[in-house]
């Protein structure tokens, strides 16, 4: 509104973000305890191969960066780094 564009729009941190880290995170900054563990991981990586819906829920999305309102672009919206983003959210 503030910059009167308009269109598809798809915000994205800089740096790509594992959901394994974005967990960790959100568990640290609410002072909680996480224990991972890679017990699953090739049963995990078989359904993937095996599954497109095991795929979608397990295996890797992510945006192409060079989609416009990506980082870099005309219009710069991110305006704290990820770490910022998940204090800010938990608080």
């Amino acid at each position: 509104i503030d910059y009167e564009m308009g269109g598809v729009f798809l915000p994205q941190n800089k740096e790509y973000v594992n959901t394994t880290e974005l967990v960790q995170l959100i568990a640290k900054v609410n002072g909680k305890e996480l224990k991972l563990t890679s017990a699953f991981n090739s049963l995990v990586n078989l359904g993937i191969k095996m599954s497109d819906n095991f795929s979608k829920v397990f295996g890797s999305f992510v945006y192409d960066k060079k989609m416009a309102g990506g980082p870099g672009k005309e219009f710069d919206y991110e305006t704290c780094s990820f770490h910022e983003s998940i204090e800010l959210t938990e608080k």
